[in-house]
């Protein structure tokens, strides 16, 4: 018994020791040995004269599996200077401090992370290169010592680093750029292109003219465009290739394009710089030259419906509404009216909205409400006297908001402008939901004011056939009634061709027709005598300057008859279904979905002799107990 206590006590005393072993076995043992990996004479990572700034590492390296955790990092040392100097015979100078930085923040190393960088940062590689070209920086070096509060290996605890900065040799194409020509221009027209550099070269290098499919490719994604190029023969150069001898800084050929090649259709030449070996100038990469129709000249297209666009923008003088909601002239771009109706960059210190302070390039975005098909942009200028005060800018349309295509440039000379025009801009088509008009000149500059006037933008779709706007009928000779009207001159503003007046339903005991204040309204529109037409078109109350009475109007149909009926269609609606009625369509303007005062028109499935025009309303966006409100600015007749 006494021989088993024994043994149990050996063992438990051996366990003892163990566990002491364990708790103290980095004792009487080196700390972690601290030293840098890259060490000696080294020459940085090179860098260009171009860059902003530039960075070097200095790599440190902890051995041993401690669990210690110890500080490193480097610092200017004029010793370490001197005793590479002595050792190796040399003559190097430190270099000035103010062309870098040293990290002054020490960096952690520990058994789990046993490397880790510190950097040399070059904060001016131009400055640093200047004195490369007017000293030379053969002899010049940023000698380190590493600090650190482990065990510092003393064979390999300094740097020496040489700066390499270059100059960046960059090819450029000196006519890189986008041009916008509209009508592909009126006679051959033959361009230099030159490449050049900025130095001379040691040897020749060859160089490309790239005029290719791949070419309008890299250029369509690069611009987000979708750009085609013209048929064979429209344009050339006379050396695809070039050479630009050593000792030389540029080489030239030429550009010739000739209009009689073109096909009358947005295209795109492209001539892009390549050059293998060697780096071209991203901005000077490039010339590409958009053709496009005149205005008048391309068919192809149909109207965008603007019902629905939104407008948004931060350069407007003034605000216009009713009700307590003001909203900015801009909205006025897509109202759909082109007399007394625009909007006005600021032009004085009264202006509502004006980051700018007057000055330009100034902007607006138009939201389709979803992407569309499009071949083109339109602008209306304003009307009267100031028709003119816009100079220059350009179109740019974007499918998702954030990603924008340069598609058309557009100039206007003052003196030169009609306010009855719309002017179409063209290019080949593309996927878009919004547009942006920048204005970067402007025709009208009062003191640090630089003015700008609009009345409408547009926007449109390619098409299979030429487009031709619907033609409306002379309204001289017509003559309306209506169930209800407020006043006795009211019904005629219907067919007064004045879409700055309208027709309104009662809406008080003031009335005409007090007894007749609810729904529904019916309006009747007599052409005097039988007329072939396609169609009706109308146009809602105009009224976004003064109140928000647009929005009252909100649902019913468009009736049209050859002869008139027995009923009294003022009070029964037997008249819908006596066969002697032709729906032409069906109205519903919904609470403020768009500011679109017109024209909406309303096509019957085909050509039909009609002499009345009947508008049934059936509901209003704006009712009470007492009355339901309904107004229309006009009513008309079209054919196509």
């Amino acid at each position: 018994m006494k021989k088993f206590k024994y043994i149990a006590f050996i063992f438990s005393a051996l366990g003892m020791l163990s566990v002491s072993c364990e708790n103290e076995r980095d004792n009487n043992l080196p700390g972690a040995a601290i030293y840098i990996v890259n060490d000696g004479l080294q020459t940085s990572e090179t860098f260009y004269s171009v860059d902003e700034v530039a960075k070097t590492p200095v790599r440190v390296f902890r051995s041993g599996y401690f669990d210690q955790t110890v500080m490193a990092s480097v610092e200017l040392s004029e010793k370490v200077l001197a005793e590479y100097n002595r050792i190796n015979a040399a003559d190097y100078k430190l270099l000035p401090e103010e062309y870098y930085e040293v990290d002054a923040k020490p960096i952690a190393l520990t058994s789990d992370n046993r490397a880790g960088n510190l950097y040399v940062t070059f904060t001016d590689p131009a400055a640093l290169f200047a004195l490369k070209e007017s000293e030379g920086l053969e002899n010049y070096v940023i000698p380190l010592e590493l600090v650190s509060d482990g065990v510092v290996n003393n064979d390999h605890n300094s740097i020496l680093i040489l700066p390499d900065v270059l100059e960046q040799v960059l090819l450029s194409l000196d006519q890189a750029e986008t041009q916008f020509i509209v009508d592909g221009g009126v006679s051959p027209d033959d361009r230099k292109l030159t490449v050049s550099v900025a130095r001379p070269l040691k040897e020749d290098v060859v160089v490309s003219l790239d005029m290719s499919q791949e070419a309008i490719d890299w250029y369509n994604t690069a611009h987000h465009t979708s750009f085609r190029l013209p048929s064979s023969g429209f344009a050339s150069v006379a050396e695809n290739s070039l050479v630009l001898k050593s000792g030389q800084t540029s080489v030239s050929t030429t550009l010739r394009v000739d209009p009689s090649g073109w096909g009358g259709e947005p295209c795109a030449v492209p001539v892009r710089l390549v050059a293998d070996g060697f780096a071209v100038d991203p901005d000077k990469e490039c010339l590409l030259l958009h053709f496009a129709p005149a205005s008048e000249d391309f068919k192809m297209y149909e109207p965008l419906d603007r019902y629905g666009w939104k407008i948004d923008g931060q350069y407007y003088h003034g605000t216009v509404g009713g009700s307590g909601k003001q909203i900015p002239t801009l909205w006025r771009i897509i109202d759909g009216v082109t007399v007394n109706s625009f909007w006005d960059a600021p032009y004085n210190s009264s202006a509502v909205s004006d980051p700018n302070k007057g000055k330009m390039p100034i902007d607006f975005t138009i939201d389709f409400g979803a992407v569309k098909t499009v071949c083109g942009l339109g602008i209306r200028n304003r009307d009267g006297a100031y028709c003119d005060r816009l100079k220059a800018g350009y179109f740019e349309i974007s499918k998702d908001g954030d990603s924008w295509a340069r598609v058309a440039e557009f100039g206007f000379v003052k003196g030169q402008v009609d306010p009855n025009l719309d002017y179409k801009y063209w290019f080949e088509p593309a996927e878009a939901r919004y547009m942006r008009m920048t204005i970067t000149e402007s025709n009208a500059i009062n003191g640090e004011y630089h003015q700008a006037s609009l009345a409408e933008a547009y926007a449109y779709a390619p098409a299979d056939k030429p487009y031709k706007p619907l033609s409306k009928l002379s309204q001289e000779g017509w003559s309306v009634d209506a169930n209800s009207y407020q006043n006795n001159d009211t019904c005629g503003k219907l067919i007064d061709g004045n879409v700055g007046s309208h027709w309104e339903a009662g809406y008080n005991s003031g009335s005409k027709t007090p007894d007749n204040l609810k729904l529904p309204f019916v309006i009747q529109v007599d052409m005097a005598s039988v007329q072939s037409i396609d169609g009706v078109e109308m146009w809602r109350r105009n009224t976004i300057g003064k109140n928000e009475s647009i929005f009252g109007l909100k649902s019913g149909s468009i009736w049209v008859s050859e002869r008139a009926d027995d009923s009294d269609w003022k009070t029964s609606t037997a008249w819908q279904t006596s066969g002697a009625w032709t729906k032409a369509g069906e109205f519903d303007f919904e609470m403020n979905a768009s500011i679109l005062v017109g024209p909406f028109y309303y096509m019957l499935p085909q050509t039909t002799n009609a002499r009345y025009i009947r508008i049934y309303i059936t509901d209003s966006n704006d009712k009470n107990t007492t009355r339901d409100t309904a107004a229309i600015s006009e009513i008309s007749a079209v054919r196509k």
